[in-house]
């Protein structure tokens, strides 16, 4: 009886700090949500659905023939940054995002690119990197990844909204995705 006692005041005490891992402060009541911030290398802030959820994007790489790329991260208020590696092949319209390897983090967990690109992970990002390539190795290798990148963040503002295309028209001005 006096175990469970000891037991049931030791979990009590627990369960406070762990709440108070997520502390979620309300916004200002003068708070309005800015549109994105594109910069002239595709790198965005302030993308998403306001003061709780947000993405940041980093700049957009050439991987030559076609194929560029980008991570973006989104944070909330509780979780960690969730990474996903966006691939557009701007020659044909397609692409694909692909999500960061889970990792645990202080306050929940997150996902990271960098663990599922060479050396740690599978993704091989080059001048063959193809979208069929890269779904292909995320089924093998059970990475979660999208096709439709685009409609993925339809419910966004549009003021808010990370456009998948910026890498083609800056490097592939004149192709298919870069004319979208």
């Amino acid at each position: 009886m006096m175990r469970a006692a000891l037991l049931a005041a030791m979990t009590l005490a627990c369960v406070p700090s762990l709440a108070l891992a997520c502390v979620i402060d309300m916004p200002p009541p003068d708070w309005r949500d800015p549109p994105i911030s594109v910069r002239s290398d595709c790198s965005f802030s302030d993308a998403g659905q306001g003061y709780f959820d947000f993405f940041v994007g980093s700049e957009a790489r050439d991987l030559g023939n076609g194929v560029v790329h980008q991570t973006y991260s989104q944070t909330g208020q509780c979780p960690g940054t969730s990474e996903t590696l966006v691939v557009v092949d701007c020659t044909t319209g397609e692409m694909v995002e692909i999500l960061g390897k889970e990792y645990p983090a202080a306050d929940g967990f997150g996902h990271s690119v960098k663990d599922i690109l060479v050396p740690k992970g599978a993704i091989r990002l080059n001048a063959r990197t193809t979208i069929a390539k890269l779904v292909a190795t995320s089924e093998r290798r059970g990475y979660e990844y999208w096709r439709d990148v685009t409609s993925r963040r339809d419910y966004l503002n549009p003021q808010n909204r990370p456009d998948p295309t910026c890498g083609c028209r800056l490097f592939y001005p004149d192709s298919a995705g870069g004319s979208e």
